[in-house]
């Protein structure tokens, strides 16, 4: 599983609480350098500094998670992150799994 733009690695350290026995390598925490040198994850967790609007280096992962990153960024934007991520993607087999807020158009409030 790769944590793209994944901060300082809460969402993925949550991960391996949940599932011990994965092995070394098997999940990826993305963020920017200046983010990923503050990053405090268990050895298990493979932290590489990468910008999500260059093309994803790790082809083929079982998932790509995004946690509060789509709702940051203008729709061109979000677009080529999509698509950084979709080239990368395998057919049939790995899962894009986003969780962000989602609001209507106009009028919304998160209050």
């Amino acid at each position: 599983m790769v944590d793209v733009g994944g901060n300082t690695g809460i969402d993925i350290s949550r991960v391996l609480e949940k599932h011990p026995d994965l092995p070394k390598g098997s999940l990826v925490l993305h963020d920017l350098l200046d983010v990923i040198v503050n990053a405090q994850v268990d050895e298990k967790v493979t932290a590489m500094a990468h910008d999500f609007f260059l093309p994803q280096p790790v082809k083929g992962s079982r998932a790509y998670f995004m946690h509060a990153v789509l709702h940051d960024w203008p729709d061109d934007k979000a677009r080529l992150l999509l698509e950084n991520t979709k080239d990368a993607m395998v057919k049939g087999y790995s899962k894009l799994l986003v969780y962000d807020i989602v609001l209507p158009p106009t009028g919304a409030s998160i209050s």
